[in-house]
């Protein structure tokens, strides 16, 4: 079981997607590459391809950085350490919103498999619902090219601590990282309209493993 701390990012409006790519893998990623006690750190590069479909779209995600720990209490020592301040110093020259999502999640697989396409699958929380949110079989059963999965269990949402970032208001009930053989296999379930209608976003990414 790792703790995982997952932050879901909008660049800023008056920097361009690649501006946004280049300053988050350097300088941004090797400061955060430092946080003490972290297993691996991927970012998540969203891919504005087939593979990314219009909901996914409409959310204005521009990536997803994950970083594991091995516990809650590894996790917060990070995050109260130096090297996240030099980070949140960094964080306002490249992103212009944040929303951070704290999960538990069993086979953790960093970005080693690069034959593999991946894909961030969100299910938005909408302000209507007032029932179940959908389970991860509910979900996986719209993706049957998926060659693995990791779920992950949200235990906590919020803004960035003690960052100048914007907080990004968007609640999400279920989070999943799929990987597909091809990126042909990926666009063949993106494209589907019952995602939409199930509010199912998927993010086509490209994750570079800095730890």
């Amino acid at each position: 079981m790792f703790v995982s701390n997952i932050s879901l990012e909008r660049r800023r409006a008056d920097i361009s997607l690649d501006e946004f790519r280049h300053h988050w893998l350097d300088p941004h990623g090797p400061m955060t590459s430092k946080l003490p006690g972290t297993r691996f750190y991927v970012q998540n590069h969203v891919l504005f391809t087939q593979g990314t479909n219009t909901l996914a779209r409409k959310l204005g995600i521009d990536g997803f950085a994950q970083l594991a720990y091995d516990n809650l209490e590894a996790r917060m020592a990070a995050y109260d350490s130096p090297e996240l301040k030099a980070c949140n110093l960094d964080s306002p020259l490249f992103l212009g919103g944040v929303s951070r999502v704290v999960t538990e999640s069993e086979g953790l697989q960093p970005a080693k498999d690069e034959h593999l396409t991946k894909a961030m699958v969100v299910v938005p929380r909408l302000a209507s619902s007032t029932g179940a949110p959908p389970s991860t079989a509910d979900v996986l059963k719209h993706f049957p090219g998926a060659q693995k999965y990791t779920a992950h269990k949200i235990i906590e949402q919020a803004g960035p601590p003690q960052s100048k970032v914007p907080f990004i208001d968007l609640e999400i009930d279920l989070l999943l990282e799929l990987w597909f053989k091809s990126e042909a296999d990926l666009v063949a379930c993106a494209g589907k309209k019952e995602l939409t209608d199930n509010n199912i976003a998927v993010f086509h990414v490209k994750p570079y493993q800095l730890v």
